[in-house]
């Protein structure tokens, strides 16, 4: 800040002002910026450019709100935005600085990194607010199954009942404070590099874990539908030989998805008899017939309850279904029969 004096006093003003806020906490950004305005007789636009100068000078730690109590920090995608900032359009808008240290930098860029499908470019500083979207991103896109805390344990349990608090909480203390307390870290300890590899590590077994969830709960599917039919293979060839060998040995009238006799188990098992996808057939189809929605949105793993409820529609047709047998035609004071003639 000290050789900003001489060649541009009103910045260097600027900078040890901002550089207080450490101690002081939140101050209003017009009261802050009224001595630059009166003492230095600097404009709007001087004024605009130190700020935005600022930001690059203090990183992530210089932090804008529109009002105190807002949890987003102000992104700046134009200079416009500081302007309007700076010309009052906001009485309310408040600064504060919270200094983010090198390894702090480096933990922002392999959360980003992990979370994110992007290659790093060489050289790139991630911010805070990147690795927060990043991380809020890759989570809001998976399917409901994996986001659900019902299928997390431990560490993980903790991390997924975090982030489905990500639209109530403020992205920097997210990122630089509650993330690491859900992975174990002591509030407010200083980063060291053996805890941003531990982090690293935790986070991509996270995304890892949390990504095979629904994969996880259809191979629970497959193998409990393969044991119903007996079967020592999962594979969908197999559990589709298996449906159609059932389905084909039923009678005409146990065929009929019309029938009176059938109830809310069996039904579905008569109604959608095509087996050339069987994953569609067991993940979306079947458990939506019997209203436990497709796989990929359960909030709970209701695999015991499908395979049960295709078991006893099973057995329902197999004992209530009416299976009956053609009819025998005996014809009397026939001389002859052949075949279907008759003399």
């Amino acid at each position: 800040i000290a050789k900003f004096r001489s060649s541009f006093p009103a910045y260097s003003e600027l900078l040890k002002e901002l550089a207080a806020l450490e101690q002081k906490g939140p101050k209003n950004l017009h009261t802050l910026l009224e001595p630059i305005f009166e003492e230095y007789g600097q404009g709007e636009l001087a004024v605009t450019l130190m700020l935005l100068l600022a930001r690059r000078f203090f990183g992530d730690g210089l932090r804008f709100k529109r009002d105190i109590n807002n949890l987003a920090d102000i992104q700046f995608s134009s200079t416009d935005e500081m302007l309007s900032l700076v010309q009052g359009q906001n009485g309310q808008t408040v600064v504060f600085l919270e200094p983010v240290s090198e390894l702090e930098k480096t933990y922002f860029a392999k959360v980003t990194q992990t979370f994110s499908d992007q290659p790093a470019p060489a050289g790139k500083v991630y911010t805070i607010n990147e690795a927060f979207q990043a991380l809020t991103s890759w989570w809001t896109n998976l399917p409901i199954i994996a986001r659900s805390s019902t299928f997390h344990t431990g560490e993980r349990k903790a991390l997924a009942e975090l982030l489905s608090q990500e639209k109530t909480r403020d992205p920097f203390r997210f990122i630089k404070y509650d993330l690491l307390s859900a992975l174990g870290q002591e509030p407010g300890v200083a980063l060291t590099e053996d805890i941003v590899r531990q982090t690293e590590s935790h986070l991509k077994d996270f995304k890892d874990r949390t990504e095979g969830i629904e994969h996880d709960v259809e191979n629970q599917v497959l193998t409990q539908v393969a044991e119903l039919f007996g079967l020592s293979s999962t594979l969908d060839v197999d559990i589709q030989e298996a449906f159609k060998s059932w389905y084909n040995n039923l009678g005409d009238s146990q065929q009929d998805q019309y029938g009176l006799w059938h109830n809310n188990d069996s039904k579905p098992l008569v109604k959608y008899i095509a087996y050339t996808d069987i994953r569609k057939l067991l993940f979306d189809t079947l458990p939506e017939a019997y209203s436990l929605g497709k796989i990929s949105n359960w909030s709970s793993n209701n695999t015991s309850t499908l395979v049960q409820r295709i078991q006893a529609g099973m057995k329902h047709i197999e004992e209530s279904g009416p299976n009956v047998e053609p009819p025998t035609i005996e014809y009397e004071n026939a001389l002859s029969q052949r075949n279907n003639q008759v003399t």
